[in-house]
């Protein structure tokens, strides 16, 4: 059937959709305007309580990386481990971010608020705020989720190298990695009237 639900007294549409990726689950949100014109001003958030195994006062810890890393809240037990990926590679980057007290969570939704927790029953909740949804348009904003053995959760990042901007990559020019590596310089490249100066890793 039709995953999409509207929003009473508006002309968007909202459908929540999960993917599997073990060990995570892609959670995306999809906003959809049927209507004629562009809808501003759009804020989307969502919060939950969180548990890991039996226990429900485990740390939460905030990771907010350097700019453009993946982000995440985890919650650990010390052998299983709970992530929340927020920003980084295949994700919709939340406005706030927000780690509390549960009972607190659901009028925290649109507070920023990302700071470690102990010895408290948390809650965790996140958002997007003054989203601009275009006319007959629909946006995607994604998130990933992981559960498992403490360690085991870390995202991969995939690089390829498109030599000649066509598109076409080559098996053996697919690189995949985790977060914390670093990529090695692959060989130089030769191509019949250019001269290789090297790579830009900026």
């Amino acid at each position: 059937g039709d995953p999409y639900t509207q929003i009473s007294g508006t002309d968007l549409y909202v459908a929540q959709i999960a993917s599997f990726e073990e060990p995570f689950v892609r959670y995306s949100y999809y906003v959809w305007n049927k209507g004629s014109e562009d809808v501003t001003g759009f804020n989307l958030a969502a919060a939950a309580d969180v548990q890991i195994a039996d226990d429900d006062y485990a740390a939460v810890i905030v990771d907010k990386k350097s700019e453009g890393a993946n982000h995440f809240i985890s919650m650990t037990d010390g052998t299983y481990e709970f992530r929340l990926y927020f920003a980084g590679d295949g994700i919709t980057a939340t406005d706030t971010v927000w780690a509390g007290r549960y009972g607190s969570h659901r009028q925290s939704v649109f507070v920023d608020n990302p700071v470690n927790q102990k010895n408290i029953d948390s809650a965790i909740a996140f958002s997007w705020h003054n989203q601009t949804i275009p006319a007959n348009g629909l946006k995607q904003y994604t998130v990933m989720l992981g559960c498992g053995e403490k360690g085991s959760l870390v995202l991969t990042r995939r690089f390829a190298f498109d030599e000649d901007g066509d598109g076409v990559i080559d098996d053996d020019e697919i690189r995949v990695v985790t977060e914390d590596d670093i990529i090695t310089a692959p060989d130089a490249r030769s191509k019949d009237g250019y001269y290789f100066l090297g790579w830009n890793t900026s």
